[in-house]
């Protein structure tokens, strides 16, 4: 008998509208066993004021073009830029989010959880400055969206 597991029922179908506009091109659902590493530049905590987001980057590369967290750090250290400014170009995250991003959060999932995989789509440079609504963040990264998350499922690393 197989065993029960966070979102493991979570389609690409299933998804909002808001939530699917994240994405581009094809998605698909992923199990990721306990022990998978996880991170995200932010300037909140793993539990910030609206829980624990949904929104991640594998540590290891998911498919043949993710690059992971060394690969970003690597472009980002080619690029003589810093990393968390690579990330807000690839990871699409609008300034008008309210996100300076100005730490890298790493996770671990405590237990297996379903999560969707798939490139994030590009997103305005600020979305609260109309003279920036013809102006993008490329996207591109690959980015994993995994409701629901608890202090049960995922727990700080650094």
């Amino acid at each position: 008998m197989a065993t029960a597991f966070l979102n493991a029922s979570l389609k690409p179908e299933s998804l909002s509208a808001d939530v699917r506009s994240c994405f581009r091109g094809a998605i698909s659902f992923i199990k990721l066993p306990a022990g998978t590493r996880v991170f995200k530049f932010t300037q909140f905590p793993l539990h910030g004021p609206k829980g624990i987001t949904p929104w991640w980057f594998s540590c290891r590369p998911l498919s043949g073009s993710d690059i992971g967290l060394e690969g970003l750090l690597e472009r980002a250290k080619r690029l003589n830029i810093p990393p968390e400014r690579y990330a807000r170009a690839r990871g699409a995250v609008d300034e008008g989010w309210g996100n300076d991003m100005s730490k890298l959060l790493v996770a671990q999932l405590l237990a297996d959880v379903g999560a969707l995989m798939g490139q994030n789509a590009s997103k305005p440079i600020n979305s609260k400055i109309s003279e920036y609504d013809n102006i993008a963040y490329i996207g591109g990264a690959w980015q994993l969206y995994i409701p629901a998350l608890t202090g049960l499922h995922v727990a700080t690393i650094s």
